[in-house]
């Protein structure tokens, strides 16, 4: 299989993954006083309670901003205690496939303590609201531990129950991951496990922002009723070939565009809808940082009629940092 190949096939979404599960298992879930409450504490070396707590505030201030939600953000910050409350709202995905999206809203709440060289973080209050006409209301105490998710006869756990501790864990692993880059001292925000409308993009205006998953219709049919534009630091190409899907566990949208396009390191993928589309949107523009650009050569294509095709585009994956609409 040659590398274009590989990576069209990579971009296919799929539910099937390798995964070490046994992390997922009996004990995942802790309890403290018949309450879920996940516990972890992340070392500072050389910092101290105050230069901590101005890290850790600034980093809960952009992870939990609760763009057009009062509910999420921070609810609480006291420098002396050196604590940080925030309350969190996103979206778990499970299954988000071509007419398939799986989902969850959960709220939850999370506490940094700093001291003298470390940060304590408790997650807590976790809940679910699940389904998208008539959502039902789920509390972690009832439906994630291990007495409600884990069959200890059987050593494995129970499927519909399964999802939501396995998403929980990884939102709390994920959550740990940025606190302990924060500590370092780092300044990028760590890519989410969690699918979340707030990431502090600039709004554009006129449109409305959705995450990749909420996007409604068929975007092979948008394709075959409109044109892409890829915009970036040279001029914009114009192509009717590309797909959406998944690399890497990311979110991409990848085009087939003119081999004089050189988007960049990041560039917009423009959809407009051409003729008497009767489809959701009449434009979609996709914000990308760039993943992958190759010129495809005369032997990446098996099909034999496509072989005279000339001249060869280039083919261009990005990920998607922020979807508009109207």
């Amino acid at each position: 299989m040659n590398k274009t190949c590989l990576l069209l096939w990579c971009l296919l979404p799929s539910s099937l993954a390798a995964q070490d599960v046994s992390r997922y298992l009996e004990g995942a879930v802790p309890e403290k006083d018949g309450r879920v409450v996940f516990t972890r504490e992340v070392a500072a070396p050389g910092l101290s309670r105050a230069a901590l707590f101005a890290r850790v505030e600034e980093m809960a201030g952009k992870r939990f901003a609760g763009e057009g939600d009062e509910r999420a953000g921070t609810i609480y910050a006291n420098a002396d205690e050196g604590v940080v409350i925030c309350h969190g709202r996103e979206y778990l995905v499970f299954v988000q496939k071509a007419l398939v999206l799986d989902r969850a809203l959960v709220d939850y709440q999370v506490t940094y303590t700093c001291d003298d060289g470390k940060c304590t973080m408790e997650v807590a209050r976790v809940r679910y609201l699940y389904g998208e006409e008539s959502p039902v209301r789920y509390l972690a105490e009832e439906w994630i531990t291990d007495k409600h998710a884990y069959d200890k006869k059987r050593g494995r756990l129970l499927r519909g129950n399964d999802k939501f501790r396995v998403k929980t864990i990884d939102l709390v692993d994920g959550l740990e991951s940025l606190l302990a880059e924060t500590a370092r001292g780092g300044g990028v925000m760590l890519p989410s496990l969690v699918s979340s409308p707030s990431a502090g993009v600039p709004s554009r205006e006129g449109y409305r922002r959705v995450l990749p998953v909420e996007m409604d219709g068929n975007f092979i049919n948008m394709l075959l009723n409109g044109s892409l534009l890829l915009s970036g630091e040279g001029e914009g190409s114009v192509t009717r070939w590309g797909g959406i899907g998944y690399l890497f566990d990311r979110p991409v949208v990848y085009c087939f565009a003119d081999p004089g396009a050189t988007p960049g390191t990041t560039y917009t993928l423009t959809w407009s809808a051409t003729g008497q589309w009767p489809g959701f949107y009449r434009e979609v523009i996709f914000e990308c940082r760039a993943l992958f650009s190759r010129q495809l050569a005369p032997g990446d294509l098996a099909a034999g009629e496509l072989k005279n095709v000339h001249p060869l585009p280039c083919l261009h994956a990005g990920e998607i940092v922020a979807a508009w609409v109207k």
